[in-house]
């Protein structure tokens, strides 16, 4: 007997069609397939709609005299599925390292091809390193081939990233007297953040993030953001907290008793750039500046409140300063007189005045 074609090993065919010749002319064939009963044959032998797994096929001739030969025996197995593929990154989705590994499992023996992004594909044996990417999206992509011919393409996808976040905090007031504050913050991508301030310890936190019970002096409020690649940046800004008030006082002022109905006053306070206000007898708060002259003063009792207020916003005591203006002259009058001619060299003239001696005008300065 002698075989034309015989099958073995593996086959992703549902349908088979094999042919087989015998040493001696004239001779008549026998199958039996996958162990059923011989029956009469001719070559090529067909099968069709064959299922997963073993298969086998037996095949003898017999020839004129009705000799018969020993079977020639095919095996092979049937396999219609593809082999499933798992691709692992060392690095994971997001990676932020000079070279990234790829490994990869079958659930049956196969043979690997690979390619990076839209590369060619190219035989490999995994793990697969990859050195340098470029920033930005990727695609390992390994196809695996069964023993039956059977392929299937599975794809890992990350990204490489070695940019680190970029931080935006809203600068605050250069001086403040809020010691409460919540501090704003964001990334340009996915990040975790932890905060500190003035030295504190680092926590995590979200934006906003709050702290009370600050102590004056400088602060400092920083972030650092991590994001998904494990890239880090920090950011801080800074400002100076103020809760103390500063105290105005009157440098020069006019006396206690004036005729003068304008007034000119200089004054200072304990702490520099500071803004002052100015309200004269109750008519309202108003901004001013040293000096600072007052005009169109009526006679009587005026008073003139003075404050400061800091860069901060702290506002600082009032101090007053009240003083007299006398600018109508006093009338006196005659109320009784000699004769217009009298024989003694002795008279007696008696006369009242219009307003009281401006001796008894007082000032007064105070600090609340």
């Amino acid at each position: 007997f002698r075989r034309v074609l015989f099958r073995s090993g593996f086959s992703k065919d549902t349908a088979i069609a094999v042919t087989f010749a015998a040493s001696e002319p004239g001779s008549t064939f026998e199958c039996r397939f996958n162990a059923g009963v011989w029956t009469p044959c001719t070559s090529p032998y067909a099968q069709s709609g064959l299922v997963d797994g073993s298969q086998r096929l037996d095949v003898r001739a017999v020839d004129i005299a009705g000799n018969t030969g020993t079977a020639a025996v095919s095996t092979w197995t049937v396999d219609t599925q593809a082999p499933d593929v798992t691709i692992t990154g060392a690095n994971g989705r997001f990676s932020n390292k000079s070279s990234d590994s790829f490994s990869a499992t079958a659930s049956e023996p196969v043979t690997y091809q690979c390619r990076l992004d839209t590369a060619s594909w190219a035989n490999c044996s995994p793990p697969v390193v990859i050195v340098n990417a470029a920033e930005g999206d990727h695609g390992m992509s390994i196809r695996a081939t069964d023993r039956a011919g059977n392929v299937t393409i599975a794809t890992y996808t990350w990204m490489t990233d070695r940019t680190a976040p970029f931080i935006t905090i809203p600068e605050p007031d250069a001086v403040s007297n809020q010691t409460a504050v919540s501090m704003p913050f964001s990334a340009d991508e996915t990040s975790t953040f932890e905060c500190r301030i003035t030295g504190g310890a680092w926590g995590a936190c979200t934006s906003p993030a709050t702290f009370s019970g600050l102590s004056a002096g400088a602060q400092t409020f920083s972030v650092r953001a991590t994001d998904r690649a494990g890239n880090v940046r920090t950011a801080s800004v800074g400002w100076t907290l103020d809760t103390t008030p500063p105290t105005a006082s009157f440098l020069t002022k006019p006396g206690a008793g004036t005729q003068a109905t304008t007034a000119q006053f200089t004054f200072a306070a304990d702490e520099d750039n500071v803004l002052y206000l100015c309200n004269l007898d109750g008519a309202g708060w108003r901004g001013c500046s040293t000096p600072h002259t007052v005009t169109g003063l009526t006679s009587g009792s005026h008073t003139l409140q003075l404050r400061a207020i800091d860069f901060a916003g702290n506002r600082g005591p009032v101090t007053s300063y009240t003083w007299g203006v006398d600018a109508v002259p006093p009338v006196i009058t005659v109320t009784a007189k000699p004769a217009a001619v009298i024989d003694t060299n002795a008279v007696t003239i008696e006369f009242a005045r219009s307003e009281e001696h401006t001796s008894e005008l007082q000032s007064r300065e105070t600090i609340s």
